[in-house]
């Protein structure tokens, strides 16, 4: 329950400043393809974007942003470029059934100081390398510049989401591709 509430709270956190202005469709390309296409919520955010924004500038955005992370009031790194958030939600009950998180980064990480930083445990899923982190999520890293976590995650739920994810382009619902494709056309920060 704790990690859902954790996952909530930046979920809204993230809607609240999440700016996009490149087209979406090419920017978060690589990250949405492994989104599975039950997915019902998501949220697009173009961190280089963000933090060069008129207002990030003003406001020293990336300066607060690095106490956060110093302060341990996020895990979001930061060299993020773009990160894709999304869940299939059980709108009735407000419960999540999984949620995806995907992240592209400026620079490359290595999993091995993941798996120490994070007191977690070096794995391979699907022929990926990946951290098995104490709240028992899954980091898999898809390429130097690529990461992504499933909640909740088994062993069994991480490597058949990697497979099923590696197979062509998710089909999203109609709801999804138009709220993706909604920042390409209006230009939205």
């Amino acid at each position: 329950m704790n990690v859902t509430r954790r996952f909530t709270s930046a979920l809204a956190c993230l809607l609240l400043v999440s700016i996009l202005a490149q087209p979406v469709e090419a920017q978060f390309a690589n990250l949405l393809k492994r989104v599975p296409s039950s997915a019902n919520t998501i949220i697009l955010v173009n961190a280089d974007k963000m933090f060069t924004s008129e207002v990030a500038l003003r406001e020293g955005w990336r300066t607060n942003f690095r106490r956060s992370i110093e302060a341990g009031l996020t895990h979001l790194p930061a060299d993020t470029k773009h990160l894709v958030l999304a869940s299939q939600e059980e709108f009735e009950y407000q419960h999540p059934v999984w949620q995806v998180g995907m992240l592209e980064s400026k620079d490359k990480h290595d999993m091995v100081y993941i798996a120490e930083k994070q007191s977690g445990t070096q794995d391979t899923v699907a022929g990926l390398p990946a951290v098995v982190l104490p709240s028992e999520q899954y980091l898999v890293q898809f390429d130097p510049f690529t990461y992504g976590t499933l909640v909740p995650a088994s062993r069994q739920a991480v490597a058949r989401w990697v497979k099923e994810t590696s197979e062509g382009e998710p089909g999203f619902s109609a709801y999804i591709q138009e709220a993706i494709g909604y920042a390409d056309e209006a230009g939205t920060e």
